[in-house]
């Protein structure tokens, strides 16, 4: 389907598919790599076209593929270039940006300013009916809180994300967070 638009010159559509839709099937499938070759292709044909609403949204998938590689320096890159071009832009852009840098901060022990992006991210969720960003947002958070040692409120907020992606019947990030609380051995009350 790809080559087709390539081919009939499908313009903002196979850049949609491609920053997009193509990001998020190997994010899910637990493929960064591929996920991460797909945004760099999706941002750049965005930004031939000129979009810059597009441009930040991609830039903001592309970080997470990015975070997920364990490259935190170019993830921050891209979570910051997001945050530059998408100023006032889609809510779920700022969602992403902002969980990805503050997972980042974590990383590198900025635990108060990493927590406060997190929270800025699951506040504007909260806000929106957007089910798999909340669910996001909250998985963000809780990566955040278990970098600080704080294993009980991560287990709360791992639990919000976890529902949230069940009652959107996203089961890829479902099977996903289920994984991750077991390899950190978190158990929550079902």
């Amino acid at each position: 389907m790809r080559r087709e638009l390539a081919r009939r010159g499908g313009g903002v559509l196979l850049a949609n598919i491609t920053a997009f839709e193509s990001v998020w099937v190997e994010l899910w499938a637990g493929e960064p790599e591929a996920a991460v070759t797909f945004g760099e292709e999706g941002f750049r044909l965005h930004e031939d076209l000129g979009q810059l609403s597009f441009q930040s949204a991609a830039a903001a998938y592309l970080a997470r593929a990015l975070f997920l590689l364990d490259r935190l320096d170019d993830a921050d890159g891209w979570a910051r270039r997001a945050a530059e071009l998408g100023v006032g832009g889609e809510v779920e852009t700022q969602m992403a940006w902002r969980g990805v840098r503050a997972k980042v901060l974590a990383r590198h022990g900025a635990f108060a300013e990493a927590e406060g992006l997190a929270r800025e991210a699951v506040a504007i969720g909260d806000e929106t009916d957007a089910l798999n960003a909340q669910g996001d947002a909250y998985a963000d958070l809780a990566e955040v809180l278990l970098s600080a040692g704080r294993t009980e409120e991560a287990a709360s907020a791992f639990e919000q994300a976890l529902e949230r992606f069940e009652r959107k019947g996203n089961l890829a990030s479902t099977e996903h967070l289920r994984a991750r609380l077991t390899q950190e051995g978190i158990t929550l009350d079902d």
